[in-house]
């Protein structure tokens, strides 16, 4: 079965999607479908829907403001908190790719590993981010998609 889902946020901003939805039984388990080929294949059904918060507390020390906005996050989720929590929120305020990489790399444990350029792309792509010169990158007003699941 095929549904259209919209999701309002509280700043008012429409997400539209169109998912395929698939029979759960009653103690849980997913459907499974056996495709042309004769293998099987089983969904899994559950869903999150992770909203950005009403407020960032961009007064937070950096450490207790990515364990809280970033903690188990994919890379390119985290750049973007992170050059949010680095540009206080500000969009379009520079912020110096050496001062990115100098705050990923003294958290390395929280954020599972060391910095990486793909992440500054994949956070560019999703139009979290941008880099209007060399070795700087600002925050665009879209960041806050990196709060949610994000793509």
């Amino acid at each position: 079965m095929k549904a259209r889902v919209t999701v309002t946020d509280d700043d008012g901003n429409v997400y539209e999607g169109d998912v395929e939805l698939l029979r759960v039984s009653s103690s849980g388990d997913t459907e499974t479908r056996v495709s042309a080929g004769g293998k099987r294949r089983t969904r899994d059904t559950t869903v999150t829907l992770d909203a950005a918060p009403a407020t960032t507390d961009f007064t937070l020390p950096v450490r207790a403001f990515m364990s809280r906005y970033a903690k188990g996050r994919p890379g390119h989720q985290v750049f973007a908190v992170l050059l949010a929590r680095l540009a206080g929120g500000e969009v379009n305020r520079e912020v110096p790719v050496d001062q990115l990489k100098a705050e990923w790399n003294n958290m390395r444990g929280l954020l599972g590993g060391v910095y990486a350029p793909i992440y500054g792309t994949r956070a560019k792509n999703n139009a979290w981010a941008d880099s209007p010169a060399r070795g700087v990158f600002v925050l665009l007003p879209d960041w806050t998609q990196a709060l949610g699941n994000g793509t």
